[in-house]
């Protein structure tokens, strides 16, 4: 009887981690837009510049190794505003590392789900649903820049 009862139970958290897994959906941010966003604007300041891979970069002064980063969240109300707020909380991350490092720029900033790739888009992929409502992974480095 306990073998039954452990055999459903293991074939019911089975079954929830299978339907769990197949809610998952990605959605794909624009890191430009959201950055141009008066948002964005108002949360990050003006003391770091944020520049995309492939962007033209004011002269390079130091900059360090490339590093990723990754935010999840389990709050929001549509993937879109998940994404956005996960995304918010990346740069913020961002801009307070240059400052700690003494940088005042962030540089090559792309997907860290993907190959790093110059040309590559802005958009960056959140994945959402299952357990965790949205997750973006950015792959970037800190710099002192000339201004």
């Amino acid at each position: 009887m306990r073998k039954m009862i452990y055999l459903l139970f293991a074939a019911a958290v089975l079954t929830g981690v299978h339907a769990a897994h197949a809610r998952d959906a990605t959605t794909y941010v624009d890191l430009r837009k959201a950055l141009d966003s008066e948002e964005f604007r108002k949360a990050l300041g003006n003391e770091v510049a944020f520049f995309l891979a492939g962007e033209n970069v004011p002269a390079i002064q130091q900059q360090s190794p490339p590093f990723s980063t990754r935010i999840s969240t389990s709050q929001g109300t549509t993937y879109e505003a998940s994404c956005n707020r996960v995304l918010l909380k990346i740069f913020s991350l961002l801009r307070d590392r240059a400052k700690k490092e003494g940088a005042n720029a962030v540089v090559d900033i792309g997907d860290g789900d993907r190959p790093a790739d110059p040309g590559a888009s802005s958009q960056v992929e959140c994945h959402n649903g299952g357990t965790i409502r949205a997750r973006v992974r950015l792959r970037a480095r800190v710099a002192r820049i000339a201004r």
